[in-house]
Order: C-alpha cells, then structure tokens, then sequence
C-alpha cells in the first residue's frame, strides 16, 4: 500500500473520531439528540468507504460495524445504556 495514500486515510479518519464521539455521548445524556447520533453514524460510515477504498478490509469491517450498531439505535430511538 502506498505510505502517502494510508496517510491520508489514517488523517481522514483521525480527524472524524472526536465529531464520532460527541455524537454518541451526546445522544447517551439526551436521546432528543439524535441528528448527533444521525452525524456519528454517517462519519462511521464514510471511515468504512474509506477503508476498503484504500485496501483496509478489517477496518471497513469495523466501522461497517459500528455504523450498524448506530443505526439500530437511531431507527429503535433508544436510550444508549
């Protein structure tokens, strides 16, 4: 894999974590929140594009994953426990 190419992804990906985490600890204190969540999800999901674009399949795997754990709770609109 190209070194400038993985950077990019790792700078990409870097740069969306905090916005990811907001998102779910905002939705956590207050469920009315949930375009926050809504936001965490789409980033989670632009990582795991991202990922596989860039030959990364088990980080794409990953994010796949807690994109999908997100849209569970925003199509259930349940409280994170």
């Amino acid at each position: 894999m190209d070194a400038e190419i993985l950077s990019g992804f790792v700078e990409e990906a870097e740069s969306y974590l905090p916005a990811i985490l907001d998102g779910v600890f905002a939705y956590a204190q207050n469920p009315e929140r949930l375009d926050e969540l809504k936001n965490s999800q789409r980033l989670t999901h632009t990582i795991k594009g991202a990922a596989q674009m860039v030959g990364l399949p088990e980080a794409s795997e990953i994010a796949a994953g807690i994109s999908s754990e997100l849209t569970a709770f925003i199509k259930s609109a349940q409280p994170l426990a």
